[in-house]
């Protein structure tokens, strides 16, 4: 394993033990997570740096829709079908789990999840809204060319998009399965790309 990639790789399980730290001392300390947080919303810029440097030691090359000019994850990617930039808050995962700690209401929660197996035919991006039951409520599929496709509760079967009759597994679960890349996102992403969706192509 190269130097840097073991550094990182060290310097991350660090920095997750110290979130769950924080996260077991909400209980004796509720402003404990909120403190984390605070620790870590400068460094971002600093961790992006960081991920391009282990990216070239692993010798990464970029695919996606930016071509030779993606420069990820230090990009402000042009593409609007970018497949390696979000914006969510990393801490969302941390704050949802405390949340439910202290006793608050649950509430839907939003997951995009990318299929890494999927050819150029079938959609390789879901955006899905997660009721409070486990059960899928929305969701937007996206295929390569940008052509996107929602179903609901109402519509809930698209041509091959289909809302599933199971419960979603846990966040836990998902980021176990190697032919998924997921990511918890926010409510203001979901709507975003529901909207998008009413059009029928990202972008548009």
């Amino acid at each position: 394993m190269p130097p840097v990639v073991a550094d990182f790789a060290e310097r991350e399980r660090s920095a997750q033990r110290e979130d769950e730290r924080a996260l077991d001392s909400g209980e004796r300390d509720p402003m404990a997570v909120l403190r984390r947080a605070d620790q870590l919303a400068p460094a971002g810029t600093a961790m992006r740096a960081e991920l391009s440097k282990v990216s070239t030691a692993l010798g990464w090359r970029p695919s996606g829709p930016c071509g030779l000019q993606c420069t990820w994850p230090v990009c402000e990617p042009s593409m609007a079908n970018c497949v390696r930039h979000r914006g969510f808050q990393p801490q969302q995962t941390l704050a949802a789990r405390l949340r439910l700690k202290q006793g608050a209401e649950a509430k839907p929660w939003y997951l995009i999840s990318i299929d890494l197996s999927a050819d150029g035919d079938e959609p390789f991006e879901f955006v899905t809204e997660i009721g409070t039951d486990g059960h899928e409520l929305r969701k937007v599929a996206q295929y390569m060319d940008g052509r996107l496709i929602r179903v609901d509760r109402e519509c809930q079967v698209q041509g091959e998009v289909k809302l599933s009759s199971e419960r979603v597994p846990s966040l836990a679960e998902l980021q176990g399965n190697d032919n998924l890349h997921v990511e918890e996102t926010s409510a203001e992403f979901f709507e975003q790309r529901w909207q998008e969706g009413s059009r029928g192509f990202i972008g548009n």
